[in-house]
Protein backbone atom coordinates (compact mmCIF):
# COMPACT_ATOMS: atom_id res chain seq x y z
CA UNK A 1 0.00 0.00 0.00
CA UNK A 2 1.18 3.38 -0.92
CA UNK A 3 1.85 6.11 1.75
CA UNK A 4 -0.98 8.28 2.64
CA UNK A 5 -1.00 11.50 0.89
CA UNK A 6 -0.93 14.77 2.23
CA UNK A 7 -4.19 15.67 4.71
CA UNK A 8 -6.06 18.69 4.34
CA UNK A 9 -3.74 21.37 2.22
CA UNK A 10 -5.41 24.44 3.15
CA UNK A 11 -4.69 24.36 6.74
CA UNK A 12 -1.34 25.44 6.20
CA UNK A 13 -3.28 28.95 5.55
CA UNK A 14 -6.59 28.96 7.62
CA UNK A 15 -4.83 28.33 10.75
CA UNK A 16 -2.30 31.33 10.16
CA UNK A 17 0.54 30.11 11.80
CA UNK A 18 3.73 31.49 11.55
CA UNK A 19 7.13 32.38 13.30
CA UNK A 20 8.02 28.58 13.72
CA UNK A 21 10.76 27.47 11.47
CA UNK A 22 10.30 23.66 9.51
CA UNK A 23 11.63 20.34 10.54
CA UNK A 24 14.87 19.39 8.96
CA UNK A 25 13.17 16.62 7.15
CA UNK A 26 11.15 18.68 4.89
CA UNK A 27 12.32 19.76 1.45
CA UNK A 28 12.41 23.93 1.96
CA UNK A 29 14.76 22.86 4.75
CA UNK A 30 17.62 22.27 2.10
CA UNK A 31 16.94 24.21 -0.42
CA UNK A 32 18.78 27.59 -1.25
CA UNK A 33 17.34 30.34 -0.12
CA UNK A 34 18.33 34.31 1.85
CA UNK A 35 18.88 33.15 5.61
CA UNK A 36 18.63 29.17 4.85
CA UNK A 37 21.71 27.38 5.47
CA UNK A 38 22.52 23.94 4.01
CA UNK A 39 23.98 21.87 6.54
CA UNK A 40 21.09 20.42 7.78
CA UNK A 41 20.15 22.56 10.62
CA UNK A 42 17.52 23.97 12.05
CA UNK A 43 16.44 26.94 9.20
CA UNK A 44 17.74 30.04 10.92
CA UNK A 45 14.08 32.64 11.79
CA UNK A 46 15.14 35.57 9.46
CA UNK A 47 12.85 38.67 8.20
CA UNK A 48 13.15 37.01 4.74
CA UNK A 49 13.39 33.34 5.00
CA UNK A 50 11.87 32.56 1.88
CA UNK A 51 12.01 30.83 -1.93
CA UNK A 52 10.93 31.58 -4.84
CA UNK A 53 9.68 29.22 -7.08
CA UNK A 54 8.78 29.68 -11.37
CA UNK A 55 10.05 33.14 -10.20
CA UNK A 56 6.73 34.48 -9.15
CA UNK A 57 5.89 32.67 -6.05
CA UNK A 58 7.94 33.39 -2.32
CA UNK A 59 7.61 29.97 0.15
CA UNK A 60 7.57 31.49 3.50
CA UNK A 61 9.81 29.02 4.95
CA UNK A 62 9.32 30.02 8.66
CA UNK A 63 5.67 28.58 8.16
CA UNK A 64 5.07 24.96 10.18
CA UNK A 65 4.48 22.50 7.01
CA UNK A 66 1.02 21.10 7.02
CA UNK A 67 0.45 17.67 5.78
CA UNK A 68 1.35 14.08 7.65
CA UNK A 69 1.38 12.20 4.11
CA UNK A 70 3.75 12.10 1.16
CA UNK A 71 3.65 16.06 0.55
CA UNK A 72 3.75 19.00 3.30
CA UNK A 73 2.19 22.38 1.91
CA UNK A 74 3.54 26.06 2.94
CA UNK A 75 2.18 29.58 2.95
CA UNK A 76 3.29 31.85 0.16
CA UNK A 77 2.44 35.22 -1.90
CA UNK A 78 2.20 35.86 -5.54
CA UNK A 79 4.85 38.55 -5.62
CA UNK A 80 3.01 40.43 -8.68
CA UNK A 81 -0.36 40.42 -7.39
CA UNK A 82 0.66 40.26 -4.12
CA UNK A 83 -2.07 37.77 -2.75
CA UNK A 84 -1.44 35.10 -0.40
CA UNK A 85 -0.88 31.00 -2.13
CA UNK A 86 -0.33 27.41 -0.88
CA UNK A 87 2.82 26.25 -2.34
CA UNK A 88 2.57 22.39 -1.99
CA UNK A 89 5.65 19.95 -1.99
CA UNK A 90 7.07 16.52 -1.79
CA UNK A 91 8.84 15.29 1.11
CA UNK A 92 11.93 14.54 1.13
CA UNK A 93 11.97 10.91 1.52
CA UNK A 94 9.73 10.84 -1.30
CA UNK A 95 11.49 13.20 -3.54
CA UNK A 96 13.71 10.64 -5.91
CA UNK A 97 10.65 8.25 -5.52
CA UNK A 98 9.41 8.07 -9.05
CA UNK A 99 6.14 6.66 -8.60
CA UNK A 100 5.45 9.57 -5.90
CA UNK A 101 6.57 12.22 -8.20
CA UNK A 102 4.34 10.73 -11.21
CA UNK A 103 1.47 10.95 -9.14
CA UNK A 104 2.07 14.36 -7.77
CA UNK A 105 2.49 15.55 -10.68
CA UNK A 106 -0.23 13.95 -12.16
CA UNK A 107 -2.48 15.78 -9.57
CA UNK A 108 -0.79 19.11 -10.51
CA UNK A 109 -1.53 18.81 -14.65
CA UNK A 110 -5.60 17.31 -13.38
CA UNK A 111 -5.77 20.67 -11.36
CA UNK A 112 -4.44 22.95 -14.26
CA UNK A 113 -6.80 21.45 -16.43
CA UNK A 114 -10.32 21.72 -14.43
CA UNK A 115 -11.61 25.20 -13.54
CA UNK A 116 -14.51 25.33 -11.78
CA UNK A 117 -15.85 27.35 -8.47
CA UNK A 118 -16.31 24.37 -6.82
CA UNK A 119 -12.61 22.69 -7.65
CA UNK A 120 -9.12 24.18 -5.80
CA UNK A 121 -7.68 26.32 -8.44
CA UNK A 122 -3.79 25.35 -9.48
CA UNK A 123 -1.64 28.61 -10.26
CA UNK A 124 1.22 27.35 -11.61
CA UNK A 125 3.88 24.04 -10.91
CA UNK A 126 7.59 23.76 -11.31
CA UNK A 127 10.17 21.43 -10.94
CA UNK A 128 12.94 22.99 -8.92
CA UNK A 129 16.10 22.79 -6.91
CA UNK A 130 15.20 18.79 -7.02
CA UNK A 131 11.26 18.93 -6.14
CA UNK A 132 7.94 19.39 -7.76
CA UNK A 133 6.13 22.03 -6.67
CA UNK A 134 2.53 23.08 -7.29
CA UNK A 135 1.33 26.66 -6.32
CA UNK A 136 -2.66 26.51 -5.49
CA UNK A 137 -5.11 29.38 -4.50
CA UNK A 138 -5.53 29.92 -0.73
CA UNK A 139 -8.68 29.46 0.25
CA UNK A 140 -9.94 30.46 3.80
CA UNK A 141 -12.03 28.31 6.08
CA UNK A 142 -12.64 24.89 7.39
CA UNK A 143 -12.86 21.07 6.54
CA UNK A 144 -16.19 19.55 6.00
CA UNK A 145 -14.88 17.15 8.70
CA UNK A 146 -14.62 19.88 10.93
CA UNK A 147 -17.75 21.13 10.22
CA UNK A 148 -19.37 17.15 10.56
CA UNK A 149 -17.54 17.31 14.13
CA UNK A 150 -18.44 20.44 15.08
CA UNK A 151 -22.23 20.83 14.13
CA UNK A 152 -23.45 17.13 12.95
CA UNK A 153 -25.72 15.94 13.40
CA UNK A 154 -27.30 18.57 10.98
CA UNK A 155 -30.55 20.01 9.65
CA UNK A 156 -31.61 19.42 5.25
CA UNK A 157 -31.98 22.54 5.18
CA UNK A 158 -27.93 23.37 6.66
CA UNK A 159 -26.70 20.35 4.02
CA UNK A 160 -28.20 21.48 0.76
CA UNK A 161 -25.94 24.62 0.17
CA UNK A 162 -23.00 22.00 0.87
CA UNK A 163 -24.55 19.19 -0.98
CA UNK A 164 -25.04 21.44 -4.09
CA UNK A 165 -21.28 22.87 -4.06
CA UNK A 166 -20.05 19.50 -3.66
CA UNK A 167 -22.16 17.96 -6.56
CA UNK A 168 -21.32 20.82 -8.52
CA UNK A 169 -17.22 20.11 -8.52
CA UNK A 170 -17.67 16.51 -9.05
CA UNK A 171 -20.16 17.24 -11.73
CA UNK A 172 -17.54 19.00 -13.20
CA UNK A 173 -14.68 16.27 -13.10
CA UNK A 174 -17.43 13.81 -14.24
CA UNK A 175 -18.25 15.67 -17.80
CA UNK A 176 -14.10 15.28 -18.40
CA UNK A 177 -14.25 11.78 -18.41
CA UNK A 178 -12.92 11.09 -14.98
CA UNK A 179 -13.68 10.48 -11.56
CA UNK A 180 -12.21 11.68 -7.88
CA UNK A 181 -12.28 8.37 -5.85
CA UNK A 182 -11.17 9.98 -2.71
CA UNK A 183 -14.76 11.58 -1.95
CA UNK A 184 -14.63 12.39 1.89
CA UNK A 185 -15.21 15.61 4.31
CA UNK A 186 -11.73 16.14 4.53
CA UNK A 187 -11.32 16.52 0.99
CA UNK A 188 -13.83 20.09 1.32
CA UNK A 189 -13.18 23.15 2.43
CA UNK A 190 -15.88 25.06 3.18
CA UNK A 191 -15.03 28.81 3.12
CA UNK A 192 -17.05 31.64 5.44
CA UNK A 193 -19.89 32.18 2.78
CA UNK A 194 -20.61 28.70 2.43
CA UNK A 195 -18.69 28.27 -0.75
CA UNK A 196 -17.22 24.57 -1.02
CA UNK A 197 -13.72 24.21 -2.47
CA UNK A 198 -12.76 19.86 -3.68
CA UNK A 199 -9.15 19.29 -2.95
CA UNK A 200 -6.64 16.29 -2.95
CA UNK A 201 -6.83 14.38 -6.76
CA UNK A 202 -4.24 12.50 -6.04
CA UNK A 203 -6.37 9.40 -6.82
CA UNK A 204 -8.19 10.85 -9.72
CA UNK A 205 -8.61 8.49 -12.81
CA UNK A 206 -10.39 8.14 -16.04
CA UNK A 207 -14.05 6.59 -15.52
CA UNK A 208 -14.86 2.74 -16.72
CA UNK A 209 -11.33 1.40 -15.45
CA UNK A 210 -10.24 -0.86 -12.46
CA UNK A 211 -9.14 1.02 -9.38
CA UNK A 212 -5.75 -0.28 -7.87
CA UNK A 213 -7.14 -1.81 -4.99
CA UNK A 214 -4.04 -0.56 -2.85
CA UNK A 215 -5.04 3.00 -3.94
CA UNK A 216 -8.66 2.91 -1.85
CA UNK A 217 -7.92 0.98 0.78
CA UNK A 218 -6.55 3.14 3.47
CA UNK A 219 -8.06 3.71 6.77
CA UNK A 220 -9.47 7.37 6.09
CA UNK A 221 -10.93 5.92 3.05
CA UNK A 222 -12.80 2.78 4.06
CA UNK A 223 -16.26 4.78 5.88
CA UNK A 224 -16.50 6.33 2.20
CA UNK A 225 -15.62 3.15 -0.42
CA UNK A 226 -18.14 1.99 -2.95
CA UNK A 227 -18.80 -1.26 -3.16
CA UNK A 228 -17.45 -1.94 -6.97
CA UNK A 229 -14.10 -0.07 -5.13
CA UNK A 230 -13.97 -3.22 -2.72
CA UNK A 231 -14.69 -5.67 -5.31
CA UNK A 232 -11.74 -4.14 -7.88
CA UNK A 233 -14.62 -3.66 -10.34
CA UNK A 234 -14.96 -0.51 -13.23
CA UNK A 235 -14.94 2.73 -11.60
CA UNK A 236 -17.77 5.21 -12.76
CA UNK A 237 -19.09 8.61 -12.01
CA UNK A 238 -21.69 6.99 -9.34
CA UNK A 239 -18.86 5.32 -7.55
CA UNK A 240 -18.54 9.33 -6.38
CA UNK A 241 -21.57 9.41 -6.47
CA UNK A 242 -22.06 6.60 -3.53
CA UNK A 243 -18.94 8.74 -1.35
CA UNK A 244 -21.37 11.22 -1.64
CA UNK A 245 -24.26 10.19 -0.22
CA UNK A 246 -21.96 8.32 2.70
CA UNK A 247 -21.00 11.86 3.04
CA UNK A 248 -24.34 13.04 3.54
CA UNK A 249 -25.53 10.31 5.46
CA UNK A 250 -22.40 11.79 7.67
CA UNK A 251 -23.75 14.97 7.66
CA UNK A 252 -27.29 14.21 8.70
CA UNK A 253 -26.75 11.44 11.31
CA UNK A 254 -22.93 12.37 12.79
CA UNK A 255 -21.78 9.11 11.44
CA UNK A 256 -20.85 7.47 7.82
CA UNK A 257 -23.57 4.67 7.37
CA UNK A 258 -20.87 1.60 7.34
CA UNK A 259 -17.92 3.40 10.08
CA UNK A 260 -15.16 1.11 10.76
CA UNK A 261 -13.25 1.17 14.07
CA UNK A 262 -9.36 1.96 13.43
CA UNK A 263 -8.56 -1.55 13.65
CA UNK A 264 -8.08 -3.74 10.49
CA UNK A 265 -10.57 -6.13 11.55
CA UNK A 266 -13.45 -3.39 11.95
CA UNK A 267 -12.44 -1.95 8.64
CA UNK A 268 -12.37 -5.33 6.98
CA UNK A 269 -16.24 -5.68 8.37
CA UNK A 270 -17.00 -2.42 7.00
CA UNK A 271 -16.15 -3.53 3.54
CA UNK A 272 -17.92 -6.55 4.36
CA UNK A 273 -21.26 -5.06 5.52
CA UNK A 274 -21.54 -2.85 2.16
CA UNK A 275 -21.54 -5.83 -0.11
CA UNK A 276 -24.29 -7.91 2.16
CA UNK A 277 -26.07 -5.50 3.96
CA UNK A 278 -28.40 -2.52 3.49
CA UNK A 279 -27.43 0.42 5.16
CA UNK A 280 -29.63 1.62 8.38
CA UNK A 281 -32.03 3.96 7.24
CA UNK A 282 -30.70 7.73 8.39
CA UNK A 283 -33.45 8.55 10.40
CA UNK A 284 -33.49 5.25 12.58
CA UNK A 285 -29.59 6.57 12.99
CA UNK A 286 -30.14 9.85 14.35
CA UNK A 287 -31.32 8.90 18.40
CA UNK A 288 -34.72 11.37 18.75
CA UNK A 289 -34.10 13.73 16.30
CA UNK A 290 -36.74 13.53 13.69
CA UNK A 291 -35.99 13.76 9.65
CA UNK A 292 -38.31 14.00 7.06
CA UNK A 293 -39.98 10.77 5.47
CA UNK A 294 -38.10 11.63 2.11
CA UNK A 295 -34.40 11.72 3.49
CA UNK A 296 -34.35 7.81 3.82
CA UNK A 297 -35.47 7.46 0.40
CA UNK A 298 -33.46 9.79 -1.30
CA UNK A 299 -30.39 9.33 0.80
CA UNK A 300 -30.28 5.43 0.59
CA UNK A 301 -30.71 6.13 -3.19
CA UNK A 302 -27.47 7.32 -3.25
CA UNK A 303 -26.26 3.96 -1.65
CA UNK A 304 -27.66 1.53 -3.86
CA UNK A 305 -25.23 -1.74 -3.56
CA UNK A 306 -25.98 -1.66 -7.87
CA UNK A 307 -24.12 1.22 -9.44
CA UNK A 308 -26.42 1.24 -11.71
CA UNK A 309 -29.51 1.92 -9.17
CA UNK A 310 -27.55 4.76 -8.25
CA UNK A 311 -28.32 8.40 -9.70
CA UNK A 312 -26.96 9.57 -12.88
CA UNK A 313 -25.73 12.20 -11.74
CA UNK A 314 -23.91 14.08 -8.10
CA UNK A 315 -26.25 17.08 -9.37
CA UNK A 316 -29.70 14.54 -10.11
CA UNK A 317 -28.30 13.54 -6.03
CA UNK A 318 -28.54 17.14 -4.97
CA UNK A 319 -31.24 18.46 -7.05
CA UNK A 320 -33.52 15.36 -5.80
CA UNK A 321 -32.70 16.40 -1.85
CA UNK A 322 -33.07 19.80 -2.75
CA UNK A 323 -36.91 19.56 -3.99
CA UNK A 324 -37.46 17.73 -0.64
CA UNK A 325 -35.90 20.38 1.73
CA UNK A 326 -38.52 22.92 -0.29
CA UNK A 327 -41.17 21.02 0.02
CA UNK A 328 -42.07 19.70 -3.57
CA UNK A 329 -43.11 16.25 -2.32
CA UNK A 330 -45.12 13.79 -4.00
CA UNK A 331 -48.41 13.24 -1.86
CA UNK A 332 -48.98 9.94 -2.89
CA UNK A 333 -45.60 8.30 -2.44
CA UNK A 334 -43.83 10.42 -0.03
CA UNK A 335 -40.88 11.20 -2.36
CA UNK A 336 -39.60 14.44 -4.33
CA UNK A 337 -40.11 15.55 -7.48
CA UNK A 338 -36.62 15.27 -8.81
CA UNK A 339 -35.90 18.75 -11.11
CA UNK A 340 -34.82 17.74 -14.38
CA UNK A 341 -30.87 18.39 -14.21
CA UNK A 342 -29.74 17.97 -18.07
CA UNK A 343 -27.42 15.63 -18.77
CA UNK A 344 -23.47 17.62 -19.44
CA UNK A 345 -21.65 16.34 -21.98
CA UNK A 346 -17.56 15.47 -21.84
CA UNK A 347 -15.99 18.85 -22.45
CA UNK A 348 -12.55 19.37 -23.50
CA UNK A 349 -11.79 23.48 -23.42
CA UNK A 350 -9.67 25.07 -25.83
CA UNK A 351 -6.10 24.81 -24.91
CA UNK A 352 -6.42 21.84 -23.16
CA UNK A 353 -2.85 20.59 -21.45
CA UNK A 354 -1.90 16.86 -22.85
CA UNK A 355 -2.86 14.75 -19.45
CA UNK A 356 -1.59 11.60 -19.28
CA UNK A 357 -4.40 10.13 -16.28
CA UNK A 358 -4.18 6.86 -13.97
CA UNK A 359 -6.21 4.26 -16.13
CA UNK A 360 -5.92 6.13 -19.40
CA UNK A 361 -5.32 4.27 -22.86
CA UNK A 362 -3.52 7.61 -24.22
CA UNK A 363 -2.98 11.20 -23.38
CA UNK A 364 -6.22 13.34 -23.58
CA UNK A 365 -4.14 16.06 -26.02
CA UNK A 366 -7.27 16.23 -28.14
CA UNK A 367 -7.89 20.15 -28.09
CA UNK A 368 -11.22 21.21 -29.14
CA UNK A 369 -11.44 23.94 -31.77
CA UNK A 370 -14.42 26.18 -31.36
CA UNK A 371 -16.77 26.61 -34.49
CA UNK A 372 -16.26 30.39 -36.04
CA UNK A 373 -19.95 32.05 -36.05
CA UNK A 374 -21.76 31.47 -39.47
CA UNK A 375 -21.24 34.83 -41.39
CA UNK A 376 -24.26 36.36 -43.23
CA UNK A 377 -24.70 35.09 -46.67
CA UNK A 378 -24.07 38.06 -48.25
CA UNK A 379 -19.81 37.51 -47.75
CA UNK A 380 -19.72 34.07 -48.12
CA UNK A 381 -18.40 32.12 -51.47
CA UNK A 382 -18.21 28.51 -51.37
CA UNK A 383 -15.08 28.15 -53.28
CA UNK A 384 -15.72 24.26 -54.36
CA UNK A 385 -18.52 25.91 -56.27
CA UNK A 386 -17.73 28.79 -58.07
CA UNK A 387 -16.82 28.32 -61.78
CA UNK A 388 -13.87 29.26 -63.11
CA UNK A 389 -13.92 31.43 -66.11
CA UNK A 390 -12.53 30.78 -69.64
CA UNK A 391 -11.32 33.86 -70.35
CA UNK A 392 -9.61 34.36 -66.79
CA UNK A 393 -6.11 32.13 -67.24
CA UNK A 394 -4.40 30.84 -63.96
CA UNK A 395 -0.92 32.67 -62.94
CA UNK A 396 1.94 30.87 -64.10
CA UNK A 397 3.10 30.95 -60.44
CA UNK A 398 0.29 28.66 -59.65
CA UNK A 399 1.25 26.02 -62.25
CA UNK A 400 4.46 25.72 -60.57
CA UNK A 401 3.65 25.78 -57.02
CA UNK A 402 3.60 21.86 -56.64
CA UNK A 403 6.89 22.07 -57.83
CA UNK A 404 9.98 23.30 -55.54
CA UNK A 405 13.35 22.70 -56.62
CA UNK A 406 13.23 20.48 -59.95
CA UNK A 407 11.36 17.88 -57.26
CA UNK A 408 7.79 17.03 -58.03
CA UNK A 409 5.76 17.78 -54.03
CA UNK A 410 2.83 15.80 -55.35
CA UNK A 411 4.43 12.72 -56.40
CA UNK A 412 6.58 12.79 -53.43
CA UNK A 413 3.40 12.67 -50.88
CA UNK A 414 2.07 9.89 -53.33
CA UNK A 415 4.95 7.70 -52.49
CA UNK A 416 5.11 8.28 -49.14
CA UNK A 417 1.62 7.89 -48.62
CA UNK A 418 2.24 4.54 -50.20
CA UNK A 419 5.11 3.70 -48.11
CA UNK A 420 2.87 3.96 -45.16
CA UNK A 421 -0.09 2.20 -46.20
CA UNK A 422 2.20 -0.66 -47.19
CA UNK A 423 4.26 -0.27 -43.58
CA UNK A 424 0.96 -1.02 -41.99
CA UNK A 425 0.21 -4.14 -44.05
CA UNK A 426 3.30 -5.34 -42.98
CA UNK A 427 2.57 -4.64 -39.44
CA UNK A 428 -0.70 -5.68 -39.57
CA UNK A 429 0.59 -9.32 -41.14
CA UNK A 430 3.20 -9.69 -38.35
CA UNK A 431 0.78 -9.36 -35.73
CA UNK A 432 -1.77 -12.02 -37.34
CA UNK A 433 1.32 -14.41 -38.18
CA UNK A 434 2.19 -13.81 -34.12
CA UNK A 435 -1.19 -14.44 -32.59
CA UNK A 436 -1.72 -17.64 -34.98
CA UNK A 437 1.44 -19.13 -34.04
CA UNK A 438 2.35 -18.00 -30.69
CA UNK A 439 -1.28 -17.15 -29.50
CA UNK A 440 -0.08 -13.81 -27.84
CA UNK A 441 2.07 -10.57 -28.97
CA UNK A 442 5.37 -10.89 -26.60
CA UNK A 443 6.05 -7.75 -24.39
CA UNK A 444 2.46 -6.43 -25.66
CA UNK A 445 -0.33 -9.09 -24.95
CA UNK A 446 -0.86 -12.24 -24.15
CA UNK A 447 -3.72 -14.64 -23.73
CA UNK A 448 -5.12 -15.14 -20.56
CA UNK A 449 -5.18 -18.53 -18.92
CA UNK A 450 -9.19 -19.81 -18.77
CA UNK A 451 -10.41 -19.82 -15.49
CA UNK A 452 -11.08 -23.75 -14.19
CA UNK A 453 -10.09 -26.62 -12.07
CA UNK A 454 -6.42 -26.44 -10.98
CA UNK A 455 -6.03 -22.98 -11.71
CA UNK A 456 -5.04 -20.11 -9.27
CA UNK A 457 -6.89 -17.21 -9.61
CA UNK A 458 -6.22 -13.48 -8.16
CA UNK A 459 -8.97 -12.04 -5.72
CA UNK A 460 -10.15 -9.30 -6.90
CA UNK A 461 -10.34 -6.83 -3.82
CA UNK A 462 -10.12 -6.89 -0.44
CA UNK A 463 -12.05 -7.62 2.98
CA UNK A 464 -14.00 -10.28 0.77
CA UNK A 465 -14.41 -13.73 2.36
CA UNK A 466 -15.34 -17.58 1.30
CA UNK A 467 -18.74 -18.97 2.61
CA UNK A 468 -19.52 -22.23 2.96
CA UNK A 469 -21.84 -22.54 -0.26
CA UNK A 470 -22.61 -20.54 -3.22
CA UNK A 471 -25.20 -17.96 -1.57
CA UNK A 472 -24.41 -15.00 1.33
CA UNK A 473 -26.45 -17.19 3.87
CA UNK A 474 -23.90 -19.32 4.10
CA UNK A 475 -21.47 -19.81 6.67
CA UNK A 476 -17.68 -17.73 6.15
CA UNK A 477 -15.17 -20.17 6.33
CA UNK A 478 -12.27 -17.91 5.28
CA UNK A 479 -11.01 -14.96 4.90
CA UNK A 480 -9.75 -14.10 1.38
CA UNK A 481 -6.61 -11.86 0.79
CA UNK A 482 -6.39 -9.04 -0.22
CA UNK A 483 -4.91 -8.95 -3.88
CA UNK A 484 -4.01 -12.67 -3.34
CA UNK A 485 -4.68 -16.13 -5.10
CA UNK A 486 -6.48 -18.77 -4.47
CA UNK A 487 -7.28 -22.34 -6.23
CA UNK A 488 -9.96 -23.24 -7.94
CA UNK A 489 -11.06 -26.55 -7.15
CA UNK A 490 -14.30 -27.76 -9.54
CA UNK A 491 -16.01 -26.21 -12.17
CA UNK A 492 -18.58 -23.55 -11.26
CA UNK A 493 -21.81 -23.67 -9.83
CA UNK A 494 -25.45 -22.02 -10.09
CA UNK A 495 -25.88 -19.77 -6.60
CA UNK A 496 -27.21 -16.70 -5.38
CA UNK A 497 -26.58 -13.84 -8.05
CA UNK A 498 -25.09 -15.71 -10.81
CA UNK A 499 -22.31 -18.61 -10.61
CA UNK A 500 -20.13 -19.29 -7.81
CA UNK A 501 -16.24 -20.87 -7.98
CA UNK A 502 -15.17 -24.25 -5.80
CA UNK A 503 -12.23 -22.60 -4.48
CA UNK A 504 -9.31 -23.93 -1.87
CA UNK A 505 -7.84 -20.93 0.03
CA UNK A 506 -4.56 -20.91 2.11
CA UNK A 507 -4.84 -20.25 5.99
CA UNK A 508 -2.39 -20.31 9.12
CA UNK A 509 -4.67 -23.40 10.29
CA UNK A 510 -3.93 -24.91 6.37
CA UNK A 511 -6.30 -25.15 3.48
CA UNK A 512 -10.06 -24.10 3.77
CA UNK A 513 -12.57 -25.06 0.96
CA UNK A 514 -15.20 -22.30 -0.33
CA UNK A 515 -17.29 -20.89 -2.12
CA UNK A 516 -16.84 -17.23 -3.96
CA UNK A 517 -18.99 -15.65 -6.63
CA UNK A 518 -17.50 -15.10 -9.84
CA UNK A 519 -16.89 -12.09 -9.79
CA UNK A 520 -14.57 -11.68 -7.01
CA UNK A 521 -11.91 -13.57 -8.93
CA UNK A 522 -9.99 -12.71 -11.76
CA UNK A 523 -8.10 -14.68 -14.18
CA UNK A 524 -3.84 -14.72 -13.41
Amino acid sequence: MPPPRSSQVMHAVAHQRAGTPPDRDDPAAQLDSPGTPRNGSAVEATADARTTIAGRYAVDLQTVPDGGGIAVAYRGRDLRTRDPVVVKTLRLEYRNDPDMRARFRREARLLQFLSHPNVIRALAYAEERGAPWLVLESVHGGSLREIIARDAPMSPETVVPILRGFAAALDHLHARGLVHLDVRPDNAVVAPDGNVKLVDFGLAQTSGSNQDPADGLAPETVAYLAPEQACGEPVTAATDVYALGCIVYEMLTGQPPFAPIDKPASQNAAIRARLEEPPTPPSLTTHGDTLPAWVDDVVLGALERDSRKRYGSAGSFAAMFHSGVEGNVDVETGRPRQRVVPPQQRQIPVNEPGIAMKGSPRLASRRAETEPAPPSEASVVDASFTSLKDDHALPSRLLTASKAGGVDLDALSRRLWQALILAAILNVALIAALVFTQGEIPGIWSRSAPIGPGVSVQVAGAGLVARQGPNNASAIVADLPAGGSVRITAPAVPGEDGLWWPIEVQTPNGPVSGYVPESWVRAP
